[in-house]
């Protein structure tokens, strides 16, 4: 008990080490002690340091004592008011926290909710169509906006719904005519009844803005010697990060980094009257691939707004209305969620969001015509915002499509592959010419169903109660595990094959053992030897009929033989320039051959 006292009775900041009682001749010193000879104790002490201290954090019960007493004392100055706070409502909390507090966002929007003045306000339903879309009638009662929000769920303000069974449709148009309300309340803005409404509220919070054009100042002068090395470094160094090779061969044939080509003459016209020609009608009845899902069109939550917001890049491009992405971010998440689930309520776009502008971006570095261009249409910026969540909703698989993507990404760095590699050739089994990759946009499903079926199947009464109501599937799917998978196998061979760089794979399957090196792992071949195998197999290799996919290129002739187009069958098989190769290959094959069938006794 002594030794605890004399301890205890230590400083925290003093050099003597309380553990052992050695003292230093600074704290640093003493410190440096306890976290090499008592590493226990100096990561104890910091952990209840860490815990003893208070939370920064400020809750929703912090704000609304705030607000509320804001609102009961409008007389108080700003800094009488921020110093009454700490005294009576917050004594643990600094004044220069509330004062920052004060400022933030959240606790503005619980301030103008808690002061803004009661009023009748007549909520009106969307128009009938939307009504008529899902199937069910909604009456809407009106209610008074007072200072202190109402619960949803009951009493008054509520969303009457028909008695009886609720169709998923009405259940999500409920829904989402609930959130609107909210949101609408929360802002103070009417209920929109056409998409209208929702234009002139969101050019009210942000005007659209034409797009950027540098106002003409006369005749430019001629830049500096120093302003044109800066610029051609700068295109240098972004040139450099997109395409090593082509910026050399610009660099050696003396072509200007920052010199922009003009389009060729008819560029335009071209795809002007490419654009405006009619459509043929469509006669096509195409299967839906799955059973449509109302949960698509429900309610677009925060997060997912805040995923979107977080995955869109900084310098995307806005569209006709000038609106970028720090824009819509400075909006608020309130807002924007308004914007989008109002949308969804009505079950239409505004015209003006449905119109894009389009760019012509050239396919190679010196186009000649308007074949060599692609064009690329952009739309508002709001309505790019609008479809994301929808079609994270509307693919089950979507989060496995973008592990799909990183994971092809990754493959294709390691092995040097092309872009352009057809994704067949990645997930085809080994044995069927392919790479054995998993794809998880189709394996997990397969796997899913496979579990399904075992607990469908199982002796439970309780297990099989709970997975009764999964549905069946189709009559012409298969039904067992194995048939799944050899289904699976079967339609990735099929599409390998029909593709064009693996059409020669179609008889891999009559040899297993010929594709054995692909995942053995156990023959060492060196890297380079493994990928340069890889691209052989695949068709890979970087021919001109390869090379000259998508692009106007009229010599693909051999550069050996100049008789025929040159392909890696052609390389291989038929060129006469190589023949000699392909003679001392059969050779080295056939002695080989000789050599094991000697060790192995015959003659």
């Amino acid at each position: 008990m002594a030794e605890a006292g004399a301890v205890a009775a230590v400083d925290n900041r003093s050099a003597t080490c309380p553990t052992c009682s050695r003292t230093f001749s600074s704290y640093a010193g003493r410190r440096l002690h306890e976290r090499r000879q008592h590493p226990v104790q100096f990561h104890d002490a910091l952990v209840g340091e860490i815990r003893a201290r208070p939370k920064a954090r400020w809750d929703a019960e912090e704000d609304a004592l705030m607000a509320s007493f804001e609102a009961n004392h409008p007389e108080l100055a700003p800094g009488a008011l921020v110093t009454a706070l700490q005294e009576t409502i917050l004594p643990h909390r600094t004044e220069e926290a509330i004062k920052c507090h004060r400022k933030s966002k959240a606790y503005r929007e619980v301030l103008q909710r808690l002061s803004r003045p009661s009023e009748e306000v007549q909520i009106t339903s969307p128009p009938r169509t939307r009504a008529r879309a899902h199937g069910r009638p909604r009456r809407v009662a009106t209610r008074a906006r007072s200072a202190t929000p109402e619960p949803l769920g009951g009493g008054e303000g509520e969303v009457i719904v028909d008695a009886g069974s609720e169709s998923p449709e009405s259940r999500v148009a409920r829904e989402l005519e609930v959130l609107v309300q909210r949101l609408s309340d929360e802002l103070g803005v009417s209920v929109p009844v056409r998409t209208a409404d929702i234009v002139e509220s969101l050019d009210s919070w942000l005007p659209p803005t034409a797009p950027r054009v540098a106002p003409f100042r006369g005749n430019p002068r001629e830049p500096s010697p120093r302003r044109l090395r800066r610029r051609r470094y700068a295109a240098f160094q972004q040139q450099w990060r997109r395409d090593r090779g082509r910026v050399v061969k610009k660099v050696l044939s003396g072509e200007d980094l920052i010199s922009a080509p003009g389009l060729p003459e008819g560029t335009h016209a071209f795809w002007r009257d490419l654009f405006h020609r009619p459509s043929p009608e469509e006669s096509r009845d195409p299967a839906p691939l799955r059973n449509i899902s109302p949960s698509v069109m429900g309610p677009v939550e925060e997060g997912e707004l805040v995923e979107v917001l977080k995955a869109t890049r900084v310098g995307t491009a806005p569209g006709p209305d000038g609106r970028r992405l720090g824009d819509l971010r400075g909006l608020g998440n309130a807002k924007l969620l308004w914007v989008v689930n109002s949308i969804l309520w009505l079950g239409s776009l505004p015209p003006n969001w449905t119109r894009g502008r389009t760019i012509l971006l050239p396919k190679s570095s010196n186009p000649t015509g308007a074949g060599d261009y692609r064009p690329i249409t952009i739309t508002p910026l709001i309505t790019r915002l609008l479809l994301y969540p929808l079609v994270n909703a509307a693919a089950t698989h979507g989060q496995l499509g973008r592990l799909d993507r990183a994971i092809r990404r990754g493959v294709r760095t390691i092995l040097h592959l092309p872009k352009d590699t057809t994704i067949s050739y990645l997930y085809a089994s080994t044995a069927d010419g392919g790479l054995g990759i998993p794809c998880l946009a189709t394996r997990v499903p397969r796997l899913k169903e496979d579990l399904l079926q075992r607990l469908k199947n199982s002796e439970d009464p309780v297990v099989r109660a709970a997975v009764s109501d999964r549905g069946e599937a189709p009559e012409d799917a298969p039904q067992t595990p194995a048939m799944r998978k050899q289904a699976e196998r079967t339609a990735w061979s099929r599409k390998l094959t029909e593709s064009v760089d693996g059409a020669g794979l179609r008889g891999a399957q009559a040899s297993p053992i010929s594709s054995a090196w692909v995942d053995d792992g156990t023959l060492l071949l060196k890297g380079g030897d493994f990928v340069r195998a890889v691209k052989f197999r695949g068709n890979l290799m970087a021919t001109k009929s390869r090379s000259s996919r998508g692009r106007r290129v009229e010599d693909k002739s051999c550069d050996l033989c100049h008789r025929q187009t040159e392909t890696l069958g052609h390389i291989l098989q038929r060129c006469p320039m190589v023949h000699i190769e392909r003679t001392n290959r059969h050779n080295r094959v056939l002695d080989f051959a000789v050599s094991r069938l000697r060790a192995a006794g015959y003659s």
